[in-house]
């Protein structure tokens, strides 16, 4: 999955969950815009106006990372 932040095109890595599935399911209808705000200087946080399943593990993000968090994009 690619992702244009301004003017970057960034490229995405994707699990195989339930999650992604749908996401993809929603994308193939067109593109998508999240608006992103900061949250404590460390992340960016936004609604994507619709839930996705939840496939809850444990999981050590990194820098970079993308994570579903109760059904919403962060």
């Amino acid at each position: 999955m690619f992702i244009k932040v301004n003017d970057t095109i960034l490229k995405a890595e994707l699990v195989d969950n339930s999650s992604t599935k749908a996401l993809k399911k929603k994308l193939a209808q067109g593109p998508l815009t999240i608006h992103m705000n900061d949250y404590a200087r460390m992340e960016k946080v936004g609604d994507l106006g619709f839930y996705l399943p939840v496939n809850d593990r444990y999981t050590q993000t990194e820098a970079k990372d993308l994570i579903l968090y109760q059904g919403f994009f962060l």
